[in-house]
Formats: C-alpha cells, structure tokens, sequence
C-alpha cells in the first residue's frame, strides 16, 4: 500500500506540542515517587500498578505519535496505531478500576479518612476517559471532532498526574485534590481556547462537554463523602 506523506505545516504543529506537553506532565508528575525508586529498586508496589502506568503511559506516548503520523499525513499508519491506541485505552480503563481497588482495600486498612472518596475520584476520572476516547473514535471521520475529543480525554486522564504534582508541592491530602481539579479545569479551557484560535472554529456544543467535565470535578467531591457514596464503596468493595 502506498503510505501518503507531507511535510509538518507549522499551523498544524497545535497537537504536536500538545503531545509532548501531556508526555512532560507524565514523567514529571510520576518520576519522584514512581519511576526513580523503581529504577533504583528501592521499593515493590503491586503488579495492578505496574500495568496500568504501562498502559497510561503507552497510551500518551501513541497520542503523541498519531499527532506527528498525522501532521506527516502518514494515514495508513496512523490508522494501524489507532487499534493499537483502543486496546491500550481499554488495558487503562480495566487496569486503572483494579488500582482503585487495591489502593481504597489498602487505604482502609491504614484506617485512612480518604479511602472511599478516592475511589469515587478514581471511577469518574476512567469513565469519563473512556465516554470522551469513544466519542473520539467515533467521530474519526471528522478530523477536528476527532482531534479534539481524543486530546480532551487525554487531559482528564491526566488528573492523576496533575495531582501527583500538586501533592508534590503542597503535601498531600485535600488541598492537593483542590488544585489537582484547578490545573485540570485550566487546562480544558486552555487548551479550547488555543485550539479554536488555531482552527479558527468555535464549538458551543464542546463548550458546554467541557463545562460539564470541570462541574463533574468539583461536585464528585462533596458527594464522595456522602452515606450514600460510603454505601455504594462497601457494595463495590464486596464484589471485588
């Protein structure tokens, strides 16, 4: 097959950088206390979290590279990659409910007053990836649709990492959980802002996807200590 290539123009460099910004927030929000000790074998964590850092993380580098492939109008390959990127994006989704378990089972075990609420923070981030990446899918014959849905899904997955670095900074605990949902909220509209400037296209209805995602951030928090939430863990916590 005959794969179609063209040089980067620089108005199409917009996901590129995008790319290497989430790969940036990546390694530095997870090298202190994941990537260096590891590397240095200073300490053993569960198997669930090896694989979905593995899966995560896989999944941004792919993001990354389908915005080169696509910029080079290399699409053969970056419709390969694509199928790749699902099952990657399915092995997060799968991998990353199995970490929440296990880190809420621990938590509980420590006695700590977070537990149940981490696990609620946890499922809605997955949930909202997963609806986000599937609308991205789905409007893959809509170029910028596509785009901009699959890098909105990429912005939610990196609440993790942004509160990772938020703890780093001002300890753990719920003030990094607040600003974990400030860097996250302003990357949203950061990034609809410098998108629709480099597209020169407004979307009403993305505005409102998107409002909707940093109202979501902000109210599963006092829900996340509700009777009802602490009801809804223990059933979850049964089965599992």
């Amino acid at each position: 097959r005959k794969v179609v290539r063209q040089k980067v123009s620089k108005k199409n460099r917009f996901y590129i950088i995008c790319g290497i910004s989430f790969l940036v927030i990546v390694a530095i929000a997870f090298a202190p206390k994941y990537r260096i000790p590891l590397f240095r074998g200073e300490f053993d964590i569960p198997i669930d979290i090896h694989w979905h850092a593995f899966f995560a993380t896989s999944w941004i580098i792919i993001y990354c590279v389908q915005t080169i492939l696509i910029n080079h109008r290399n699409i053969n390959l970056h419709k390969n990659l694509g199928f790749l990127s699902i099952l990657f994006a399915l092995g997060v989704i799968v991998s990353g409910f199995y970490v929440s378990i296990g880190l809420v089972e621990r938590a509980l075990l420590a006695n700590s007053a977070g537990a149940k609420p981490l696990l609620l923070v946890n499922l809605l981030d997955l949930t909202m990836f997963g609806i986000l990446y599937a609308i991205g899918i789905q409007n893959r014959k809509n170029g910028i649709e596509h785009k901009r849905f699959i890098t909105i899904s990429a912005i939610v997955l990196l609440n993790a990492a942004l509160f990772r670095i938020g703890r780093f900074f001002i300890g753990p605990g719920f003030p990094a959980v607040l600003l974990a949902i400030v860097l996250t909220s302003g990357m949203l509209i950061l990034f609809m802002k410098l998108e629709e400037k480099h597209s020169q296209k407004s979307n009403k209805r993305l505005w409102k996807i998107v409002l909707s995602i940093i109202v979501v951030h902000i109210i599963r928090i006092p829900l996340a200590i509700t009777p009802i939430w602490s009801d809804i863990t223990d059933l979850i916590m049964n089965e599992f």
